[in-house]
């Protein structure tokens, strides 16, 4: 199994960040796709509110995160489980996710203690 591995993803391709909250996984273009400039702040704003709608609103989430929470080689089995349980959507999902150029927690809660 492939882990403890770089990928490089072109910023020309990928322009976006991932947004969590809740257990949800959000993909939000932070970038003009042509210009490469970063969108203004007012779209960002609306973007990460619609982020917390729809988590808000949503039912319980498949928890993706769990995959970085535990042994590297564990996670890289349970993603490879996920892979193959799943279609090529849960394989391009997961690239959305990992192509991202940085994560954004948007979660309410707080940790109770250091391992949290």
């Amino acid at each position: 199994l492939e882990h403890d591995s770089y990928r490089i993803y072109d910023p020309s391709l990928y322009s976006h960040c991932i947004v969590a909250r809740k257990g949800h996984f959000f993909a939000v273009e932070f970038c003009d796709r042509e210009t490469g400039d970063p969108l203004p702040v007012d779209i960002l704003v609306s973007s990460l509110q619609e982020c917390i709608d729809q988590a808000d609103a949503a039912g319980p989430a498949l928890a993706l995160g769990y995959l970085t929470s535990d042994n590297r080689d564990i996670g890289a089995k349970s993603r490879q489980a996920l892979i193959d349980a799943g279609d090529r959507q849960m394989e391009e999902r997961l690239k959305i996710v990992e192509s991202g150029a940085f994560l954004l927690c948007l979660d309410d809660e707080e940790p109770a203690s250091r391992e949290q």
